[in-house]
């Protein structure tokens, strides 16, 4: 439930720098709650929760992903931080957020299929 805290802040979860967001006052009395997900499965969270993982102590790469979704029509704001997922498709400020990085979830406007990511996507 800590994403009702009201903490709207960007935090750097894609490269490692900045503040520990984990250590900030409102979070000192929340007792993280660890639940298992076994190889092979999803878990889905509201993107203003605070996470973690406990290390990885196998020989083996721990693979995650990481979806986000935005309405459709969504705008690229102005801000002083940059994001992977509008920077890789070079979306410009005030621009749409569309892209073959940024594909429209079905169902569309009408149940309209969309149309099929570039091959090659990663």
């Amino acid at each position: 439930m800590n994403h009702r805290l009201g903490l709207f802040e960007y935090v750097d979860i894609f490269t490692g720098t900045g503040e520990n967001p984990l250590a900030r006052r409102e979070l000192e009395e929340i007792e993280p709650v660890w639940v298992e997900v076994p190889a092979g499965s999803v878990s889905f969270h509201h993107g203003l929760t605070f996470h973690l993982a406990r290390p990885n102590t196998t020989g083996s790469i721990r693979r995650v992903h990481t979806a986000i979704y935005f309405a459709d029509g969504s705008t690229r704001g102005e801000g002083p931080y940059p994001h992977p997922s509008v920077e890789r498709a070079g979306i410009a400020l005030g621009a749409v957020i569309a892209s073959d990085v940024t594909p429209l979830a079905w169902p569309l406007l009408g149940g309209d299929v969309p149309d099929a990511p570039a091959e090659g996507i990663r």
